[in-house]
């Protein structure tokens, strides 16, 4: 799988702010193309191209707060660690 580089934009909109039909395409092209990933290197490549570094952070934050939750603890607990 191809992956271009990331082109700087100011496309910098709110989750409202989009109209529900556009919102809903989008959505649904973010999701086929991540369908789309093969393996984890390709997955590597698609995030490392897709996300700034903070992005990916925060994207692993939250993914950690997931796992948690599932494991069991409340949010209180994980508040603290």
């Amino acid at each position: 799988m191809k992956y271009q580089r990331k082109i700087k934009t100011k496309m910098k909109k709110k989750y409202h702010d989009i109209d529900p039909k556009n919102r809903g395409k989008m959505l649904t092209d973010f999701y086929s193309m991540v369908s789309k990933i093969k393996d984890k290197s390709d997955a590597k490549k698609f995030f490392k191209d897709l996300l700034t570094p903070g992005e990916t952070i925060m994207i692993i934050h939250r993914i950690e707060v997931a796992k948690m939750l599932i494991q069991g603890f409340s949010y209180k607990d994980i508040q603290k660690k």
